[in-house]
């Protein structure tokens, strides 16, 4: 489906799957990704309960609006326009890797929004180990990665959309957009669950740790054995850990 965001300057593409009459669930992917590339899994499994909203980001897939660069912030206004376009007025939110960062931004900007927050491989900081791994990434991707970058991006995006959002994910991976501090996350009133690899390379276990410690309502699950991509890895356990945390937080209940 699309929709146009006039106010954004994009029309946005989205998938809107599962129970038209169910509770909202949002699901924002990572960078180089799109909806439909990283939540397969979790569409089908929470298909039978919940309304499941999976946009493509701005630069991203089939999503036309202006080329990069882009910000955090920027994607965390698309989110609200579009959540707000589509006449949600209050929704879970589950985000990847970047859809996880531009969430930070959503539930501060707009509590009122979010009843509860489930953020997949993203904090709230970017160390400078990830930095190496994004600049390595960035100056020698694989042929298989530029294939896939390709197929998922160049028809809406034109062709070399896969390098420029390589670099594009470079800029935000070197700004200070997202520099928050455990004061700001312990803002964050609404319930959090923090789902992370524990050999994720972009991430040390000890930063999901502090952001457990820092939210208020927060809850971590740590995945064996899986890296960046948690719920490509473990994801009988991720969609089981979702199911639980959504079903103990109904729209009803806060």
């Amino acid at each position: 489906m699309r929709i146009a965001l006039p106010s954004r300057e994009l029309e946005v593409f989205f998938l809107d799957e599962g129970q038209p009459d169910g509770e909202p669930v949002v699901l924002l992917h990572g960078i180089l990704n799109t909806g439909a590339s990283t939540f397969g899994g979790e569409i089908a499994a929470l298909g039978e309960r919940y309304r499941l909203i999976v946009p493509d980001a701005r630069g991203h897939g089939r999503t036309l609006g202006p080329p990069e660069p882009f910000s955090f912030r920027e994607l965390a206004h698309d989110t609200i326009a579009l959540v707000e376009a589509l006449g949600i007025t209050r929704a879970h939110f589950v985000g990847f890797s970047l859809g996880a960062m531009q969430l930070l931004m959503v539930v501060r900007e707009r509590p009122d929004l979010v009843r509860s927050l489930v953020l997949m491989g993203g904090a709230y900081r970017i160390e400078e180990s990830a930095r190496r791994q994004i600049a390595q990434i960035r100056a020698n991707p694989s042929p298989v990665l530029l294939q896939r970058l390709a197929e998922w991006h160049e028809p809406g995006q034109g062709a070399g959309a896969g390098r420029r959002l390589l670099d594009q994910w470079w800029r935000l991976a070197t700004s200070d957009e997202l520099a928050l501090t455990p004061a700001d996350l312990r803002e964050i009133g609404a319930p959090t669950l923090l789902i992370f690899g524990d050999r994720d390379p972009f991430y040390p276990a000890e930063l999901p740790i502090r952001m457990r410690e820092a939210i208020p309502l927060a809850e971590l699950c740590v995945a064996p054995n899986a890296g960046h991509a948690v719920n490509v890895a473990r994801p009988a356990l991720v969609q089981l850990v979702l199911r639980e945390f959504l079903a103990r937080h109904p729209l009803a209940g806060g």
